[in-house]
């Protein structure tokens, strides 16, 4: 896990090469991902929890991983650090969870591919 600094977010934590998608739950709280070129694999995730998250302590804190997965045939892929995914072309749809950040919670998001 990586911390950002006060005031970034997360879509500014996903920085490398790759085809990068950007989001937000319902609650607000930003997601990015990028997948590698040939959208084989993740090759990054982020995800910022923000005040409407009401995350236990009322933590706003980010998290930057470099968990590598494997993207399915289905469109499907995840990582060992609680990041799901759901790929159809310029769009995904999944979930994130931090059981150090955000104890107890799952949060839905939805993204499209940035240019």
């Amino acid at each position: 896990m990586v911390d950002t600094l006060p005031g970034e977010n997360a879509s500014t934590l996903c920085k490398r090469a790759g085809i990068r998608y950007v989001g937000k739950t319902a609650r607000g709280a930003e997601v990015c991902f990028t997948l590698t070129r040939d959208r084989r694999a993740l090759v990054e995730s982020g995800y910022g929890f923000v005040e409407a998250s009401r995350c236990p302590g009322g933590s706003m804190s980010d998290d930057h991983n470099f968990y590598r997965g494997r993207v399915a045939a289905s469109g499907r892929v995840g990582n060992s650090h609680g990041f799901t995914a759901v790929i159809r072309g310029a769009t995904a749809s999944g979930t994130v969870e931090d059981p150090e950040i955000c104890p107890g919670k799952k949060f839905r998001w939805r993204a499209s591919q940035q240019p």
